[in-house]
């Protein structure tokens, strides 16, 4: 009977890797309220974590260094701090960041810069900074795929179908343009595990996914009021977004189904990040799950001859 409960524990175990089951939380830029605020998965426990802030508006985060990153655009500034709130450092400034993405592994930062049509790159504390992209009109999100050694990035079409998705390796070369004539994308993410980018337009007003070479473009949600950050849970299934007319973080299937309101009243949410998530398991979790079953009913067999 031990063995047989052995084995159902590490099932369970197994599943809920695979479920991306986890207590994480949201953390998002509140331009209105001035602050970085953070809530559970499910839109509990809304607390301010950083206030004082003039415009804050991107942000991102790596649950392997403990720290959350944004930008302010009045400050033109960046700045980082433990998920608490607490050791608020400048990362950068003299600039007007936007979008932001994390290397961590790699000790890098990259941003897009409105003010110089630039894409920068500097060391997780703002050192070496250089501009690796130049000549973009208004580049606004961001994102990375480490593994393909890529970057993404929008282009905001100024009230007009001239925005863009382009990509780029993670130093700046072989630049390509993915998807054109798209109305003022703002934020982008990844989920890599399906070969998919999605993003957030403002003009009209929806969300939008297509294979991460730009075929097989699609709306997905339509109807928001000011869509602007989005973060995605793939291994859960989710996907999360705020909107900035209509004061609220809601979150839905990854394919638009299944809309939940998670937290309302928030005036102006800007950029989002996840934190605290469960990783995707790798093939060799699986490969030593099954082993272990293996031996365990062998053992079982064993015993019961």
């Amino acid at each position: 009977m031990k063995y047989i409960f052995r084995i159902i524990v590490l099932i369970l175990v197994c599943f809920g890797n695979i479920r991306g089951l986890s207590a994480g939380q949201i953390y998002w830029a509140n331009e209105s309220f001035m602050s970085i605020q953070r809530s559970d998965l499910d839109g509990s426990n809304v607390q301010s974590v950083v206030t004082g802030l003039p415009d804050p508006l991107g942000i991102a985060s790596d649950d392997s260094i403990g720290k959350v990153y944004w930008t302010d655009t009045s400050n033109d500034i960046m700045q980082r701090s433990n998920l608490d709130g607490t050791n608020i450092q400048t990362v950068t400034s003299n600039n007007e960041p936007r979008g932001l993405a994390l290397n961590a592994s790699g000790d890098k930062v990259y941003w897009t810069d409105r003010i110089n049509g630039t894409i920068q790159r500097a060391t997780l504390v703002g050192a070496d900074r250089v501009p690796i992209v130049s000549g973009l009109g208004n580049p606004q999100g961001i994102a990375l795929d480490l593994a393909g050694g890529k970057m993404y990035w929008t282009e905001d079409g100024g009230n007009g179908p001239n925005g863009l998705i382009q990509r780029a390796d993670l130093d700046g070369s072989n630049i390509e343009t993915l998807l054109s004539g798209l109305g003022d994308p703002e934020r982008i993410a990844l989920d890599l595990s399906s070969g998919k980018m999605y993003w957030t337009d403002t003009d009209p007003d929806n969300i939008q996914r297509a294979d991460l070479d730009g075929s097989g473009a699609e709306i997905l949600v339509s109807g928001l009021e000011n869509p602007f950050g989005i973060a995605l849970d793939a291994s859960a299934g989710k996907m999360y977004w705020s909107e900035s007319l209509g004061g609220v973080i809601q979150r839905s299937d990854l394919d638009g189904s299944n809309i939940e309101l998670l937290v309302s009243g928030l005036e102006v949410p800007r950029a989002i990040t996840l934190v605290g998530l469960d990783p995707i398991p790798e093939p060799s979790t699986f490969l030593l799950a099954a082993l272990g079953l293996l031996g365990l009913l062998g053992c079982v067999g064993r015993r019961r001859r």
